[in-house]
């Protein structure tokens, strides 16, 4: 389903059983929630004491222990870190501590959903991202919703700028759901990857006049299992949006000089005085300077090349080191 789905079709009526259960979450207090909202119990064991305090007293992240040791380590990441553990992108790495049970995405992550039974949580989010960074520290570190998540949800992390295509996918199916887009990105699937419920950041309990994450998750949690047919009606109903919108958008076969022309007009927007793109904020895009580095090399193009160059001096000369 997610090869081919992605025209922006307003559906907003099929969410809407979904956003009364969520209303009613949104009055709803921690003493007023249910006991499983504030189990301890897990299925996994990533996150361990020992690294909690080691982290307090650190200050900050600890750093990933060398590849020979990550090697060594059992499939789910052991103790100390989950699945993530074994991934190379930077942001996933960031959160391979989290006592929740993270997966990259993939078919195993899928696979396991179908065998189980259970949704997947989808959280997708990039390095520098305020609000990815507070919903982490807020509810991803935390016991309470890592149990919650781990006992009902297959949980998949994936970082935007390593799959824009999917992002794009899933973004979309948020419009079409009524809700403003934004990062991070939290969206429900079924086991075929089709999307029920999406959402952004969310507090984890209710404040900022949005409802409160546990309760989210366990509003969605019961549906799943007390109410199919209504994860079915929305799934389907977002599903065929996305193919429609996927049709709509098909333009054919793509020029050969295209990528060229796309990083000729990008790099004519890099500030050759301070580097990267002219205005701010300039958050670093290693990405779009990679494109562009390759359509230099590949055309020979030296202005190209002279604005990727600039900007990686100005990072080598400025604070930024990670």
């Amino acid at each position: 389903m997610i090869s081919n789905i992605t025209r922006r079709t307003r559906v907003n009526w099929i969410v809407l059983p979904l956003a009364a259960w969520l209303v009613g979450c949104e009055a709803l207090s921690n003493a007023d929630a249910p006991a499983a909202l504030h189990a301890k119990e897990t299925n996994s064991s990533v996150g361990s004491p020992k690294a909690k305090a080691e982290k307090n007293t650190h200050g900050g992240r600890l750093p990933l222990p060398h590849q020979d040791e990550i090697d060594r380590l059992p499939k789910d990441g052991g103790k100390e870190f989950n699945r993530l553990i074994f991934e190379s992108s930077p942001y996933l790495q960031q959160h391979a501590r989290n006592p929740i049970d993270w997966r990259p995405w993939g078919k195993e992550a899928f696979d396991e959903a179908v065998k189980l039974d259970k949704p997947i949580f989808l959280s997708v989010g990039y390095t520098t991202c305020h609000w990815c960074h507070v919903m982490e520290h807020e509810s991803f570190e935390d016991e309470e919703v890592a149990a919650l998540m781990n006992k009902h949800y297959v949980c998949i992390k994936l970082d935007r700028e390593e799959r824009p295509d999917l992002d794009e996918i899933y973004m979309s199916a948020l419009a079409m759901m009524g809700e403003q887009g934004g990062w991070p990105l939290t969206v429900c699937l079924n086991g075929d990857g089709a999307p029920f419920w999406g959402g952004t950041y969310f507090p984890k309990n209710p404040q900022y006049g949005r409802p409160g994450f546990l309760q989210i998750l366990t509003e969605i949690s019961r549906a799943w299992r007390e109410t199919p047919d209504k994860i079915q009606t929305n799934s389907k109903a977002l599903t065929q949006g996305l193919r429609a919108k996927a049709e709509a958008d098909a333009r054919g076969a793509m020029p050969a000089d295209l990528p060229q022309r796309a990083a000729q007009n990008l790099s004519a927007h890099i500030d050759l005085d301070k580097g990267g793109l002219a205005g701010a904020p300039k958050f670093p895009q290693p990405f779009l300077y990679k494109f562009i580095w390759q359509q230099a090399q590949l055309s020979g193009d030296t202005a190209m090349r002279a604005a990727v160059l600039v900007t990686a001096r100005k990072i080598c000369q400025g604070g930024i080191y990670d």
